[in-house]
């Protein structure tokens, strides 16, 4: 968990309100008491800020930053570890499935924007004949 900071009461514009979720990894609802806005206003100038992003990719990685948040948020918003060691959840199933599906999703559609699925090596077939100069055939073997 990031270390708690005083609240901005600067108010902030909808991109470096994006870029302080993604760069310290507060929730919505963190950043939103930290500027002093209702977690409806921070969604609204998150949304806005990825309408407002240059580079269809970004827009879709900037998305999938908060809905990894959100999911997350939800795992661990009712999860806790026992004295025992036991973890105890205290949302059902059918919620934390969902949650850990939604993250797997994320993850996939994340290494597709950044290619990193993609092979690292490619294979080339080709031909090439050589010809030495100043060398007799006959020398060479």
């Amino acid at each position: 968990m990031p270390n708690p900071q005083p609240p901005n009461p600067t108010p902030p514009t909808p991109h470096d309100l994006q870029q302080h979720i993604l760069t310290t990894g507060e929730t919505i609802e963190q950043t939103a008491t930290r500027y002093n806005l209702t977690t409806q206003q921070t969604v609204r100038l998150i949304a806005r800020a990825e309408a407002e992003a240059p580079n269809p990719t970004l827009r879709e990685l900037r998305t999938l930053a908060i809905a990894e948040q959100t999911a997350l948020a939800i795992l661990e918003a009712q999860t806790h570890i026992t004295q025992k060691g036991d973890i105890v959840t205290g949302i059902d199933a059918r919620t934390s499935l969902a949650a850990a599906e939604a993250l797997a999703r994320i993850s996939q559609t994340r290494r597709r924007l950044l290619g990193l699925d993609q092979p690292a090596r490619k294979e080339v077939q080709t031909e090439a004949t050589y010809r030495i100069i100043g060398v007799d055939p006959s020398d060479l073997t």
